[in-house]
């Protein structure tokens, strides 16, 4: 089933000024339909009105001074309940709703104050140049909400004061993000309608199924500013955008481009820096879009670096870290300056055995290495401790050779000294058994127990030794 045929169609017209826009509608003018039902065994239900704008501040919102509006819902068979739908235009925006599974069209004409919504009065309008000259060439429609099903189509018709027509058809807008404007190009109107005499614009939104939808401002696109100029109020509405022309380019002898002209901006021009002061360096030349690049000449670290080539006009400081010794393995031979490194030094090992540390290894120092003295004579030294990587071998003289008095218990070695000890002295209950030498001690008898061979009455004798501890003595008994 298809609607009852109704033109329709989206056109922005109005010759004004070259500073005016050509709006058609945008819906600032309050009108609210009342909700049309469908009761009972009804299948349509329309409805007829138009808005005639005799104020001449509504006027100018409207092209032409009225606007027709044919609002037809329906069924395809009798409902079990009601159905409705309604339309609004207030505020700026045109919204129209209604209920689902019905079919539903909105059909608003501009034809000029004729205060007939279904007649259609092609030349209503007289003969508006959409084209401004040529330097128009599509329709805006601002759309705000659209609830899109397989079934709508929104149509636009436009026809010149000749009678001669042409329309747009969009069976289903394209999906965008909403809200937006959706462009209509006169390229693509199908018909021989002359859009610099345009006499009536109409725009008709169907679906079989139900429809949600609010739209905003119809008009022709603004014209645009030309290639040499900027926008410097953009266009609204009622005006095409504010063109103002764009500066110069800049002088590139002592000028650069610091932001390029865009559609809504001016280029700007600023003056290049003369040169760099004292403290700085040039850290890039000037372009036809940079200024001359001058950075602060920076000083090394004392405690951390050192300069290895001085600034230019075109260079900073060239800074290298300081090396750094390891204490474990290095000192510093050579302190560092403000333009030279430190130079660390491997330290110096002792050779065990060869040589020894004599002196410690500071942080700037290297360690000393004195040789081992030589071996000690054994004919009258020993070594008493030997020799370390930190420590000399140490030699001492051996002790004299025992006296009379003592004997020699250990002789000496090459690392150890010989060691004398004092001789065994019997006392009165001993006898001496066995003489001494000058490697052993004298060896005494054990002493004599006389009270022991008094009590018994023995009348026989022994004679034993034992020597105790270092020294030796000897005893006898006897009744």
């Amino acid at each position: 089933m298809r609607f009852p045929t109704v033109l329709s169609s989206l056109a922005l017209l109005a010759l004004v000024s070259s500073v005016c826009a050509i709006l058609i509608d945008d819906f600032t003018t309050a009108e609210t339909a009342t909700p049309l039902r469908v009761r009972g065994s009804e299948l349509v239900a329309t409805l007829r009105t138009t808005l005639p704008l005799t104020d001449a501040n509504n006027a100018t919102r409207v092209i032409g001074g009225e606007r027709d509006i044919v609002f037809s819902v329906g069924t395809t068979q009798p409902l079990a309940s009601d159905a409705e739908a309604t339309l609004t235009a207030a505020a700026g925006r045109l919204a129209l709703t209604s209920s689902e599974g019905m079919y539903t069209c909105l059909t608003v004409t501009w034809d000029g104050i004729d205060g007939q919504a279904a007649i259609l009065v092609t030349g209503g309008l007289g003969c508006v140049d959409a084209t401004s000259l040529g330097r128009r060439d599509q329709f805006l429609l601002q759309v705000d909400e659209f609830t899109a099903t397989d079934t709508m189509f929104i149509k636009f018709l436009v026809c010149s004061s000749r009678g001669r027509c042409s329309t747009l058809e969009l069976d289903q807008p394209p999906p965008y993000a909403l809200p937006r404007n959706l462009t209509l190009p006169f390229a693509d109107f199908v018909g021989s309608a002359n859009f610099s005499c345009l006499g009536l614009v109409q725009m008709q939104v169907c679906d079989y199924i139900g429809l949600n939808a609010t739209f905003g401002t119809l008009q022709v696109e603004p014209i645009p500013c030309l290639d040499d100029q900027y926008e410097l109020v953009p266009s609204t509405p009622f005006q095409d955008p504010v063109c103002a022309p764009l500066s110069q380019p800049c002088n590139s002898t002592w000028q650069f481009t610091a932001s390029q002209p865009t559609l809504t901006s001016d280029r700007v021009c600023l003056p290049v820096t003369t040169a760099c002061n004292s403290s700085q360096f040039q850290t890039a030349e000037p372009t036809s879009t940079s200024d001359r690049g001058c950075a602060f000449i920076r000083n090394c670290s004392l405690l951390t670096q050192y300069e290895t080539s001085p600034p230019t006009n075109i260079s900073n400081h060239n800074c290298s870290a300081l090396t750094v010794c390891d204490s474990s393995t290095q000192f510093q031979s050579v302190a560092a300056t403000a333009t030279s490194d430190r130079v660390c030094t491997a330290l110096t090992n002792c050779t065990l055995g060869l040589s020894y540390e004599s002196t410690l290894p500071t942080a700037t120092s290297d360690r000393v290495c004195s040789p081992v003295s030589a071996a000690c004579n054994t004919t009258w030294q020993y070594q008493q401790s030997a020799a370390t990587l930190t420590s000399n071998r140490i030699c001492t003289a051996l002790s004299p050779a025992c006296s009379l008095l003592f004997f020699q218990r250990q002789p000496p070695t090459p690392t150890s000294d010989r060691v004398c000890v004092a001789l065994t002295v019997c006392n009165a209950t001993q006898t001496e058994v066995q003489a001494p030498t000058a490697t052993s001690d004298r060896v005494c008898s054990a002493p004599t127990d006389v009270s022991s061979s008094t009590t018994s009455g023995s009348v026989s004798g022994s004679t034993s030794t034992s020597t105790i501890g270092s020294s030796a003595s000897t005893s006898s008994t006897s009744t």
